[in-house]
């Protein structure tokens, strides 16, 4: 919920040790996000003074998200290309935890569909937080 989201920013930022400024990642990510935030900074006669930008190509963000696989039970990640169970012959069947044998899940953000439908959330949802603080 994106006032619970607000909320925890907005606490953290009243920490001693966020006083001198702090590094939000990931933070803001929507024009609410990104307006509820500088609402908040202005009543503490701040500003967001610099925005980086990390971009990576969304083929290798695709390949990043749907190679990986995950122990349900103890969380454990692998991936099909950097990092891979043990038997892993480029099959399904032999998508297996390394520890228990038990089969991998995909969490469903990661699964190729999924995974294209949160890409294109995440484009039209930051592109125009960068716009809005690239004009400021």
């Amino acid at each position: 919920d994106a006032r619970i989201v607000q909320t925890v920013v907005w606490e953290r930022l009243q920490q001693s040790d966020c006083h001198a400024g702090c590094v939000l990642d990931g933070y803001p990510r929507t024009m609410q996000q990104a307006r509820s935030l500088d609402l908040v900074l202005r009543s503490n006669s701040e500003a967001v003074r610099r925005i980086v930008n990390f971009v990576m190509p969304d083929g290798e963000l695709e390949q990043q998200a749907t190679g990986r696989w995950v122990h349900a039970k103890s969380g454990r990640v692998y991936h099909t290309k950097f990092k891979q169970p043990k038997g892993y012959d480029g099959t399904a069947e032999t998508l297996l935890d390394d520890e228990t044998g038990d089969p991998l899940v995909q969490r469903t953000g990661d699964e190729p569909a999924g995974f294209a439908r949160r890409l294109n959330h995440y484009h039209d949802d930051i592109n125009p937080v960068l716009e809005y603080y690239a004009r400021q």
